[in-house]
């Protein structure tokens, strides 16, 4: 299977960078920096591995830009799941249905078990969406899942500030079991940043008022944050799990400290962690800069 997590290290030795498979450390590569050392390393793992889409973790984190310094007002990360779950639609799982006019559901998650007609296999967690096959040309909503032995590696505290249920598989002889992440008691919004590329665009329904704020990263910047807030919305005290969300879907982040305690652990397999971006309140983008969907729809149809 191809786009599997490798967890792997570094160090710093003069002015060169090397790199390495931590499981397989002959898988190494060099370079005057970090990037064009990755870069070489991803290479490495496709010639040992034949994985052409890797994607690498490290222990210890990747060294900081000093350049970056600007979004980086708290050290938290996004926890991504590399594997991906099939749902056939989102409908049944909220209340008040989905906006006739943008898709996106009208109302919170409701109690119903979510069911899943796939995971694939290989990782502790999963990306649930409906394929695009399905979604008759609209943005679907989305879930995180995550394995049991992962909520193992949680403390008391952790899990009981999150809601946590059980998903439903059609999959025959699926015996791993996960949970899906339905809420947190600290939850914060994602942000469009001002000065920062926004790519695929950003828009406004007329009809529900949700707010899609695109998505925002700088191109020529191989490890961008994806993921934006603000540092006004964080608790003067930061929890060391919480979600984060653009109202499609919530997203698990870490404090960067508690991450690098799990990463490597048994239930963090296909698993990875990536910077969030935490900016000042004047860099953040305003909802109302946005175009409403509908005048998008006409343009794009003329």
């Amino acid at each position: 299977m191809e786009g599997r997590v490798y967890l792997c290290s570094w160090t710093k030795q003069g002015d060169r960078f090397r790199l390495w498979v931590k499981r397989q450390p002959s898988v190494a590569a060099e370079g005057a920096s970090f990037d064009e050392a990755n870069e070489r390393l991803w290479g490495a793992i496709c010639g040992a591995y034949g994985d052409g889409e890797a994607v690498t973790e490290f222990d210890p984190p990747r060294p900081a830009d000093p350049r970056s310094s600007w979004y980086r007002r708290a050290a938290v990360v996004a926890i991504g799941c590399n594997s991906r779950a099939d749902v056939t639609s989102f409908e049944p799982y909220f209340v008040g249905g989905f906006c006739s006019d943008c898709g996106i559901p009208s109302g919170p998650r409701n109690e119903r078990p979510l069911v899943v007609d796939r995971i694939e296999a290989g990782g502790d967690g999963a990306f649930a969406v409906v394929p695009l096959r399905l979604r008759r040309g609209r943005p679907s909503p989305s879930a995180q899942l995550f394995s049991e032995e992962f909520l193992g590696l949680l403390n008391p505290t952790e899990v009981a500030a999150m809601t946590w249920r059980r998903v439903e598989r059609r999959q025959p002889r699926a015996r791993k079991v996960f949970n899906e992440l339905i809420a947190s008691t600290v939850h914060v919004a994602e942000v469009g940043v001002r000065g920062v590329p926004s790519k695929f665009g950003g828009w406004r329904c007329r009809a529900c008022g949700f707010v899609d704020i695109g998505m925002y990263y700088f191109l020529d910047t191989a490890h961008s944050p994806h993921n934006w807030i603000s540092v006004e919305d964080l608790p003067p005290r930061l929890p060391t799990c919480f979600t984060i969300g653009k109202g499609k879907g919530l997203t698990l982040g870490f404090s960067r400290e508690r991450w690098e305690g799990l990463v490597g652990k048994a239930g963090t397999r296909g698993l990875v962690s990536s910077e969030i971006g935490v900016v000042d309140a004047d860099r953040v983008q305003h909802p109302t800069d946005l175009p409403f969907l509908d005048d998008l729809q006409k343009k794009a149809s003329q």
